[in-house]
């Protein structure tokens, strides 16, 4: 295997192994009046500190959603207890001029060195949240058992990894896919497939959340990165575009390792790789449905990055009997 691949294998199994257990459970009522626990906001400065300040564990962060006025706060406070392997910054902001906070977790954050740079993407459309909470149990886990987990251990002192719990914050709060201009992020890149090579640079019409994580993906050479989704349930690898008309399968030129690295995530997880409705879990995007714009092959030409596309659950959908998710 090539360092990429040791790489990404091993950020996927260990969330994965880590925190996906719970976060399955985590079922947000998107339909008519929200969960309280989906919605819920702090009423006042004492209960940010209260909440800067609280013990979390991988399980507890689990429990329930942190609003877009907990996130910064609770995020700040995992940095004040774990601050030996964290740092916290902003990509940019919202439409609705809110932080994209990033956590770097490494035993050396903030240092330029020979370490690879790998990162996860949550909540990038904004009723899909349960990234938001798997993101921050990963941290959790990672400030929790770096010192006494092997793995743990080997991702702290051996890459920088970066999370990005929401890259869409405005939606999250109106409970809809699209940011609050309505547009999708994911839809929202400049594609290489359309454009070229040369056409990788912003278009002019991209959205304040797409040029932000282009302008950082751009400035930051990853090697791995995955972007979290719900949906369903499988790992996808580009291409999500289209090749060629005739062949609904687009292959990229580094397909054969692209589904190894999605066959190490759906064969990790708990039943991915025994889906009914995909082949050991995995698919080709265009196999799936093509589309255009998508962060996945944008970050792939232009950065160089081996990044799949990770559909955690069901979400808003629900499996039926042969073990697909239809949704309603």
């Amino acid at each position: 295997m090539t360092r990429q691949q040791i790489v990404l294998a091993m950020l996927m199994i260990a969330v994965t192994g880590s925190a996906s257990g719970s976060i399955a459970s985590i079922k947000p009522d998107l339909q008519g009046s929200p969960a309280s626990h989906y919605t819920r906001g702090l009423q006042n400065t004492k209960d940010y500190r209260q909440l800067a300040g609280s013990n979390f564990t991988h399980q507890s962060v689990l429990t329930s959603y942190l609003s877009n006025d907990e996130l910064e706060p609770y995020m700040r406070g995992y940095v004040d207890r774990c601050g030996h392997m964290a740092r916290m910054f902003s990509l940019g902001k919202s439409k609705e001029n809110r932080e994209l906070w990033a956590l770097e977790l490494s035993n050396n954050p903030g240092a330029t060195e020979a370490k690879p740079n790998t990162r996860y993407v949550g909540n990038m459309h904004g009723d899909e949240p349960a990234s938001r909470q798997l993101l921050l149990g990963l941290a959790e886990w990672l400030c929790q058992y770096h010192t006494t987990d092997s793995r743990a251990a080997e991702i702290v002192n051996g890459m920088h990894l970066y999370l990005v719990p929401t890259v869409n914050p405005d939606g999250f709060d109106l409970r809809q896919r699209h940011n609050v201009e309505d547009v999708d992020l994911n839809r929202d890149f400049p594609d290489p497939l359309l454009l070229g090579t040369t056409g990788l640079q912003p278009t002019g019409i991209e959205q304040p959340e797409t040029l932000a994580l282009m302008q950082w993906m751009s400035e930051t050479h990853f090697v791995a990165s995955a972007s979290l989704h719900e949906g369903a349930v499988v790992a996808n690898y580009p291409w999500d575009g289209m090749t060629d008309p005739n062949n609904t399968y687009s292959a990229s030129p580094d397909d054969a390792t692209f589904r190894h690295l999605a066959s190490v995530y759906a064969n990790a997880h708990t039943h991915m790789h025994d889906s009914i409705e995909f082949a050991g879990g995995i698919t080709n995007g265009a196999q799936w449905y093509p589309i255009s714009g998508g962060m996945q092959d944008w970050a792939y030409v232009s950065g160089q990055c081996m990044e799949l596309t990770v559909e955690r659950r069901c979400a808003s959908v629900v499996a039926d009997s042969s073990g697909k998710c239809n949704r309603q």
